[in-house]
């Protein structure tokens, strides 16, 4: 098997060709060795980080902005999102807060990336 991608790690976009073997993969066109490890993720388990947005009840705003703590597995993506559609927030909210820990049961939390007052 071999893969080519550019790495997305740094602005360099460095061109990669990933090589799997029994022995392991092997990476080529990386210029830091963090080029190595990212391939070898992308190709093994792939992670994005998810952004958007959930619903507030009684606040300045009808959305708030959030953020997952960490990478969440890619075919795991839409079922994130599905969970956090169906969620109502009572305001108000803190920039930072955890507003669902453990999604899905898979040890990352959605976070607040911004804040919602309380309607006056």
């Amino acid at each position: 098997m071999v893969k080519q991608m550019v790495c997305t790690l740094c602005p360099m976009g460095c061109q990669l060709e990933i090589t799997g073997t029994l022995a392991g993969y092997q990476v080529k066109g990386n210029s830091c060795p963090r080029g190595q490890g990212y391939a070898i993720q992308e190709v093994t388990d792939p992670r994005r980080r998810v952004t958007s947005t959930m619903r507030v009840n009684n606040g300045n705003r009808k959305l708030v902005s959030v953020k997952s703590s960490e990478a969440i597995p890619k075919d795991r993506i839409f079922d994130v999102i599905q969970a956090i559609s169906e969620i109502d927030l009572e305001a108000p909210i803190q920039d930072g807060a955890v507003l669902l820990a453990n999604v899905l049961g898979i040890g990352i939390d959605m976070i607040a990336t911004s804040q919602v007052t309380k309607k006056t």
